[in-house]
């Protein structure tokens, strides 16, 4: 046989050996790797939704926890006399003269929430005053000072004297 015709029965052979070893051993094995990559993105993007839901649940369980708290600064709206009777008990706390009354909400009152209004006149010492207006801040309910005035007593230099108008907002 002459060189070239060996050389083609070589080249022939090694082509379908390489073929062979290709659909036999190497096909398969890039499907198996293909198919593995492809269940790994698979995996990787459920996990992710997985890790943000865990995530919302999360949120939720927190808002859940904000909105119970929330709930609690407004006044039960059957019973505006409790805040009434709330902003009484901390001026007698403190010493505070007060009068209390009721005021009507505004027909154009552009406010999200239910409030009703109440107009306290007060007088006392610097110091009670200062300590009966944080204990209304932190009393836990929801309350807007829509105006406020505070003068000192013409009468006596130690006492000052006021009027607030407060929106206490229920539920």
């Amino acid at each position: 046989m002459k060189k070239t015709t060996k050389r083609a029965i070589l080249v022939a052979m090694t082509v379908f050996s390489g073929t062979v070893v290709y659909f036999i051993f190497i096909a398969p094995l890039l499907k198996s790797i293909e198919s593995d990559l492809r269940e790994t993105a698979t995996t990787r993007v459920a996990t992710e939704r997985l890790a943000s839901k865990t995530v919302d649940i999360e949120l939720r369980e927190d808002l859940k926890h904000f909105l119970e708290n929330k709930e609690n600064l407004f006044m039960d709206g059957e019973h505006p006399a409790d805040a009434v009777l709330l902003l009484r008990e901390i001026a007698d706390s403190h010493g505070i003269e007060k009068e209390i009354r009721a005021i009507e909400p505004e027909e154009t009152s552009q406010e999200n929430w239910p409030y009703f209004g109440v107009d306290l006149s007060f007088s006392g010492t610097e110091e009670d005053l200062l300590h009966f207006f944080r204990d209304i801040e932190t009393s836990g309910i929801l309350v807007d000072v829509s105006e406020a005035s505070i003068r000192k007593d013409s009468n006596d230099e130690t006492q000052l004297q006021g009027n607030i108008s407060l929106k206490i907002f229920h539920k």
